[in-house]
């Protein structure tokens, strides 16, 4: 028991430095990231406890120790990060359970990488501007002043997820290691 726990912990560890990687891979192009959909598939691999973990401590490594301006500058924007991605691993293992088997899971991939990412820069804009002192209009201006920099960021994502994720997918479950994992939801 103790070696499995030691396994799944050095996975897990690996996977979340995985993610964190891919995300400063992508970082110098504004709104391009894969980092979504890393997070996304790490629930969907290891369970809906390890997916909110990944995606957590994923995006506080990510946010904190980014060289282009850490989120420790400013706690309320790194706590939303680090909410909306854990709920993003949380995610991709609810869709592991509900969809896994449907032969529509192209589309229903796609649908999440835009709904997520949509839901992000919502959460993050709208839990940020009041403690940067805006008002409830000046909030809804924000949103509306990034859209188009958000839809950029939603259209990489929709195609990331639907494009991507099924051949990783695909690819991950040829891993003998991963179905340690199969039982973890």
């Amino acid at each position: 028991m103790r070696d499995k726990s030691a396994r799944v912990s050095a996975y897990i560890g690996l996977y979340t430095a995985l993610c964190v990687v891919i995300g400063f891979v992508l970082a110098p192009i504004p709104n391009v990231e894969l980092m979504t959909l890393s997070v996304f598939l790490g629930g969907y691999f290891f369970g809906m406890l390890y997916g909110g973990i990944i995606g957590a401590c994923s995006m506080f490594l990510f946010s904190a120790f980014n060289p282009w301006g850490s989120g420790l500058a400013f706690p309320p924007m790194l706590a939303a990060q680090v909410v909306s991605y854990g709920s993003i691993g949380i995610c991709g293992a609810l869709v592991r359970r509900m969809f896994h088997h449907n032969k529509a899971l192209v589309f229903i991939l796609g649908f999440c990488g835009g709904f997520l990412s949509f839901l992000y820069y919502i959460v993050v804009t709208v839990s940020t501007a009041p403690s940067a002192g805006f008002n409830l209009k000046q909030t809804g201006v924000a949103l509306l002043a990034g859209v188009s920099f958000s839809v950029v960021g939603i259209g990489v994502n929709i195609l990331s997820f639907a494009l991507l994720g099924p051949i990783l997918i695909r690819t991950a479950q040829r891993f003998p290691f991963m179905r340690m994992f199969s039982q973890t939801d």
